[in-house]
C-alpha cells in the first residue's frame, strides 16, 4: 500500500479522510480512461467549431489543470494524447466523409491538417483506405440499409 493510503490527511476541520476511497476512485478513474476521454471531447469540439487541433497547453488550461499534470494523468490512463488526437481525428473524418459533402481538401482543414495530402496519408494509415474510398463505402452500404 502507498504512504497515502496508509496515513489519512486531515482536513480542514481537524478530521481525517480515507485516502484509500479516494485512491480507489482515482484509479477507477483511470482504468476507465475518463481523463482522456475528456481531453478528446475537448480536441473533437475545438475542431469541429475553430478547425483547429488545440495545443497541449489549452487543453490543460480547460480543465483547471498544468500542462505537466495534465500530461502525467494521461500517462497514468496508458492513452497518450498523441493517440488521442489521432484517433479523434479519425472518428471525425469518418462522420464528416459520410455524412457531408465536404471536398477531401475542406476536411483537411476541418481537422487541421496543413495539407490534404497528410490528411489522406493520416486517414490510409489508420483505415487501409483513402477518404474517397471510403466514403463510396459508406454511402454504398447506408442505402442498402
Amino acid at each position: 500500500r502507498s504512504r497515502d493510503e496508509r496515513c489519512p490527511a486531515p482536513t480542514a476541520a481537524g478530521h481525517t479522510t480515507d485516502l484509500g476511497l479516494l485512491c480507489n476512485s482515482v484509479s477507477s478513474a483511470i482504468r476507465e480512461g475518463i481523463y482522456a476521454k475528456s481531453v478528446a471531447a475537448i480536441i473533437r469540439s475545438d475542431l469541429k467549431s475553430r478547425e483547429q487541433m488545440p495545443s497541449r497547453a489549452l487543453i490543460a488550461k480547460r480543465l483547471d489543470l498544468r500542462s505537466h499534470t495534465s500530461c502525467r494523468r494521461l500517462e497514468q490512463e496508458g492513452k497518450p494524447l498523441s493517440d488521442i488526437r489521432r484517433l479523434t481525428r479519425r472518428d471525425l473524418a469518418l462522420q464528416f466523409l459520410s455524412e457531408t459533402n465536404d471536398t477531401v481538401e475542406h476536411i483537411a482543414f476541418r481537422l487541421g491538417y496543413s495539407e490534404a495530402s497528410a490528411f489522406i496519408r493520416a486517414f490510409q494509415d489508420c483505415t487501409t483506405m483513402t477518404p474517397l474510398a471510403y466514403r463510396k463505402t459508406a454511402r454504398s452500404s447506408s442505402s442498402k440499409a
